[in-house]
C-alpha cells in the first residue's frame, strides 16, 4: 500500500503540475493573442494611414496642371470697355445673367469676367460709402 500511495501521490503531483503548467500556457497564450491583436490593429491603422497619404499625394505634374488650371491671366479692359461697364453699372449695379451675357457679347469678354467686374465694383462702391 505504501507503494501505491507513493505512486498515487506522484500521479497527483504530476497531474497538478501539468494542470498548473497548462493554465500558465493558456494565460501566456491569451496574453500573446492580446498582443497579436493589438499589433494587428496598430499595423492595420498604419496601413490605412499610409494608403490615405498615398492616395491624397499629388505628383509634381498634377500640381503643375492644377496651378495652370486655377490661375487666370489678369484681364485688361480698354478705356472704352470701362466706360461702357461704368454706364451699365449706373443703370443697374446688379445685372441679371442675361444682361451679363449681353455685355459679354458686346465687349468680347467672358461672362465670368464681366460678373467679377460688377462684383468688384459693388464692393469698391460699398467701401467708399462707409
Amino acid at each position: 500500500m505504501s507503494k501505491s500511495t507513493s505512486s498515487l501521490s506522484f500521479c497527483t503531483q504530476s497531474s497538478t503540475s501539468m494542470i498548473s503548467s497548462s493554465a500558465d500556457e493558456i494565460s501566456s497564450n491569451s496574453n500573446d493573442v492580446n498582443e497579436l491583436t493589438t499589433i494587428h490593429h496598430a499595423t492595420e491603422s498604419m496601413r490605412q494611414l499610409s494608403d490615405h497619404y498615398k492616395h491624397n499625394r499629388t505628383t509634381s505634374d498634377d500640381s503643375l496642371n492644377l496651378s495652370s488650371r486655377r490661375r487666370r491671366k489678369r484681364t485688361i479692359f480698354s478705356a472704352a470697355d470701362i466706360e461702357h461697364l461704368k454706364d451699365s453699372f449706373i443703370q443697374n449695379p446688379k445685372p441679371s445673367q442675361q444682361d451679363i451675357a449681353v455685355l459679354s457679347d458686346q465687349l468680347g469678354h467672358d461672362s465670368y469676367v464681366i460678373r467679377v467686374w460688377f462684383y468688384n465694383k459693388r464692393q469698391a462702391t460699398k467701401k467708399r460709402n462707409e
